[in-house]
């Protein structure tokens, strides 16, 4: 993992995150306790229970607090929200290395809204080539480059030098 943490920094690319870990971290926060004064999920979905029939529907006596004994289930949950928290801080830091974006919504909608914004980010970046791509050593001492910047943006309007002289 960190070999290929390594050879991505040492290229020219921005990474972009967008992480559902502090989403993952919420849901599974109320489970990661011994005692939870929510109610347990539905074992029913609502769109199903509105669909049955009148005694079967009704609800039952609300639920007081409920106690989890299952010592390896509450274990494996903290376990897996402390990798999420360790997650989110390497990402972070990934981004932040290579000149990227980290977004951390806190809900599904959010991220949904912030998605076409890292599309946005990635189209606004620019190629540049230049040719003959012959390096300058073999040029014999001056070598004119003609330079093309490009966009796959449409509309874009990017304005460069076209021709660079370079001595060696």
């Amino acid at each position: 993992k960190s070999d290929a943490l390594r050879r991505l920094l040492a290229t020219d690319i921005s990474v972009h995150v967008l992480s559902y870990t502090a989403m993952e971290v919420t849901d599974i926060k109320p489970r990661a306790s011994m005692i939870s004064k929510s109610p347990p999920p539905n074992a029913i979905p609502d769109e199903i229970q509105a669909q049955l029939p009148n005694g079967v529907r009704d609800r039952g006596v609300k639920i007081g607090p409920t106690i989890n004994l299952d010592r390896t289930l509450i274990r494996k949950i903290k376990d897996r929200k402390l990798e999420l928290e360790v997650a989110e801080q390497n990402l972070e830091k990934l981004a932040a290395d290579t000149i990227g974006e980290f977004i951390l919504p806190d809900a599904t909608e959010e991220m949904v809204e912030k998605a076409p914004l890292v599309a946005k980010m990635i189209d606004s970046s620019y190629v540049v080539t230049y040719t003959p791509k012959i390096p300058v050593v073999e040029s014999r001492g001056i070598a004119e480059r003609n330079i093309e910047v490009t966009s796959k943006r449409p509309g874009l309007i990017v304005e460069a030098r076209r021709k660079l002289l370079i001595a060696r």
